[in-house]
């Protein structure tokens, strides 16, 4: 069996079984675990609005707003920013202290999963992420 696709088959269940632990819209240490997730390709995300998911695809364009009205990290799979039918990770200033680097550099590049509520913003889908935990780089 091909080595690559057994450890991608193995990251996709261990993202599956553990659901990524989702603090309920704060950066305040939580106790609760989710359900586990299925997890969808970036360019299929719009499709599952307001569910809960883990969106996985490469990171192609990231941006910290740091001069903005809460200070948003941008990570944006699959296409960049304006570009419609993208896929946006969404990290308020709020929750940056909780991540040992700046996910702006820290996660450039890099295939990731995110698990949580899908949303639909100004025509493309996001989720807004509160602690590392729910950010897995893949490759």
């Amino acid at each position: 069996m091909n080595r690559h696709l057994t450890r991608r088959a193995f990251q996709l269940t261990i993202l599956a079984v553990l659901g990524l632990a989702v603090l309920m819209r704060t950066c305040e240490p939580g106790t609760q675990l989710p359900p586990a997730a299925e997890t969808i390709e970036w360019n299929r995300a719009m499709e599952h609005a307001g569910e809960y998911r883990t969106v996985h695809g490469p990171v192609v364009d990231t941006h910290y707003a740091q001069r903005s009205e809460g200070r948003p990290t941008f990570l944006n799979l699959g296409r960049p920013y304006p570009q419609e039918n993208r896929f946006t990770v969404v990290i308020w200033g709020e929750c940056r202290a909780q991540f040992s680097h700046p996910p702006e550099k820290k996660y450039w590049g890099r295939k990731i999963a995110v698990t949580g509520q899908i949303e639909e913003y100004d025509g493309a889908a996001q989720i807004v992420v509160t602690a590392p935990a729910e950010i897995t780089i893949l490759e």
